[in-house]
C-alpha cells in the first residue's frame, strides 16, 4: 500500500501517458477543430492527483485547466477534447465574473448545462457521440434549452423553488465537485503542469471576449467555425445589453457632448474693456435638458405606456435635469416642462401615430433641448431628420430612420 504522500501526488508514468495523448488530441484538434485549439495554446494544462481536491477536469479564472490524472488516463480523446472545450468556454461566457451574488454551485451548474447543451450539438455535426448520462444536462434537470437562453436564466429556472434545489444538490453530489475553481481551492495542490500556454493569457472577462473572436476568425479562414460560435461572435459584436443600461449610456454621452456654458452681453466681459472690445461673459454652465415623448397612440399597450413613464421619472430623478414632457399620437396634446421632483400629470392620447407634430413643436416653438427621447412601438410616421439629436426606444422590430434606434 502506498503511503499518504504518494497518494496526494501524480504518478509520474501518467503524466507522461497523458501527456502523449494531449499531443495527439492537439494534433487532431488543429485538423478539425480550430477554433478550440487557438484558445487552448492560452492555456496552461495540468494534472492533479487522483485523490485530490479535482475529480474529473477543472478551471481557474486564470486559465488554468486541471484534469485528475485517473480520468485523464482513461477517458477517450475525444471525450478529452469534450472536456478542454467545457472548461475553456467558462472563460470564454464570462462565467467568473457573472455569477455576482448568486450561489456559485447552482450558478456553475447552470453554466455547465448551457455548455454541455452547445458542445453536445457541435460535437454531433461532427460525427462525434458521447455518452452525457454523467454530465449536468438540460435532459437530466429536466429543463428545455433553446437557443437564445443564457446561463442567468437557467439559473432562474433552476432556483424556482427549495425542493429543486435540493434535487440540484443531490444530483451534483453525484455529478462531482463544481469545475469552476475560486477562493482557496482555486489552484489545487501537488498540480503537475504538462503543457505551458503558447500565447498570451487574457485575465479579464472582455480580453476572452477579444480572444474568441480572434479565434473564430481564424478558425473561418481555415474553414471550421462552430456554428453556436458564430452565434456567440454575434452576440459579442452585437451585445444585447438591458435598454435601460443603453439608454442611459447613451444619454450620458450626449449630456457631457452637448453642455454648454451660457454667455451674456450685460454685463460685458470685463478683461477686455480697456482696449474697447466688447465681448460676451461667461455666466455659468447650462444644465443639459431633454424632452420626452411617450407614444400613447391605440397600437401602444397600457404595459408599454407605463413602462415608458417609467423610465421618464427615472432619467429625470437620475440626471435631475429638467424634462420637456410632449403627450402626443397623430398631434401634440399637451407639452411642457417637468422638474426633477415634480409630479408626473396623467397622459392622454388614443388616436394614430405621427413623431412629425413632435418635431414640429419642438422648432416652432424654439424648445432649448439636448436630446429628444421617443419611447413608442415604433409605427408611425417620423418624417424628416430634425436638427437635434433623437433617441428612439422601440418597442417593436422598427427602426427609426434617424438618430439612435433602441430595442425594448
Amino acid at each position: 500500500m502506498q503511503n499518504d504522500k504518494n497518494e496526494s501526488e501524480v504518478n509520474p508514468d501518467i503524466v507522461e501517458t497523458v501527456k502523449s495523448k494531449l499531443n495527439k488530441v492537439m494534433f487532431r484538434m488543429y485538423q478539425e477543430f480550430p477554433f478550440w485549439a487557438f484558445l487552448v495554446e492560452k492555456c496552461k494544462l495540468f494534472i492533479t492527483p487522483a485523490n485530490g481536491s479535482v475529480q474529473t477536469a477543472a478551471v481557474n479564472a486564470k486559465g488554468n485547466i486541471y484534469f485528475n490524472e485517473k480520468f485523464a488516463l482513461e477517458c477517450s480523446d475525444s471525450m478529452m477534447h469534450f472536456t478542454l472545450s467545457h472548461e475553456i468556454m467558462h472563460l470564454l461566457l464570462g462565467h467568473f465574473h457573472r455569477v455576482g451574488s448568486r450561489d456559485p454551485t447552482l450558478w456553475n451548474i447552470s453554466g455547465d448545462i448551457l455548455i454541455n447543451y452547445m458542445l453536445k450539438e457541435h460535437f454531433e455535426q461532427k460525427g462525434i457521440f458521447l455518452n452525457m448520462s454523467n454530465f449536468c444536462t438540460a435532459e437530466v434537470f429536466g429543463i428545455d434549452i433553446p437557443n437564445d437562453l443564457i446561463t442567468e436564466e437557467i439559473y432562474d429556472v433552476l432556483g424556482q423553488n427549495e425542493k429543486k434545489n435540493l434535487e440540484i444538490s443531490k444530483k451534483n453530489n453525484e455529478k462531482g465537485e463544481s469545475d469552476m475553481l475560486t477562493g482557496a481551492g482555486a489552484e489545487p495542490k501537488n498540480s503537475v503542469c504538462i503543457r505551458e500556454n503558447s500565447e498570451e493569457t487574457p485575465l479579464e472577462e472582455k480580453a476572452w471576449s477579444e480572444a474568441g473572436l480572434e479565434s473564430a476568425t481564424r478558425a473561418r479562414m481555415a474553414g471550421n467555425c462552430p456554428a453556436f460560435m458564430e452565434r456567440i461572435v454575434d452576440s459579442l459584436n452585437n451585445p444585447k445589453l438591458d435598454w435601460h443600461q443603453i439608454l442611459a449610456y447613451n444619454l450620458r454621452q450626449r449630456f457631457c457632448q452637448n453642455t454648454k456654458n451660457r454667455h451674456t452681453f450685460t454685463p460685458p466681459n470685463r478683461r477686455y474693456l480697456y482696449q474697447d472690445i466688447v465681448i460676451t461673459s461667461r455666466i455659468g454652465t447650462k444644465k443639459p435638458s431633454l424632452a420626452f415623448s411617450i407614444d400613447t397612440s391605440g397600437s401602444m399597450s397600457e404595459n408599454d405606456i407605463k413602462a415608458g413613464i417609467s423610465e421618464m421619472d427615472a432619467i429625470r430623478k437620475l440626471y435631475k435635469v429638467p424634462l420637456y414632457l410632449i403627450e402626443c399620437d397623430h398631434t401634440v396634446h399637451k407639452a411642457r416642462w417637468i422638474f426633477p421632483y415634480d409630479q408626473i400629470p396623467q397622459v392622454i392620447g388614443g388616436g394614430g401615430t405621427s413623431f412629425v407634430p413632435i418635431m414640429d413643436h419642438i422648432k416652432d416653438n424654439k424648445i432649448d433641448i439636448d436630446v429628444l427621447v421617443l419611447f413608442t412601438d415604433g409605427y408611425g410616421e417620423f418624417g424628416n431628420a430634425p436638427d437635434f439629436d433623437v433617441i428612439s426606444v422601440i418597442t417593436s422590430d422598427v427602426k427609426a430612420p434617424y438618430g439612435k434606434t433602441i430595442k425594448v
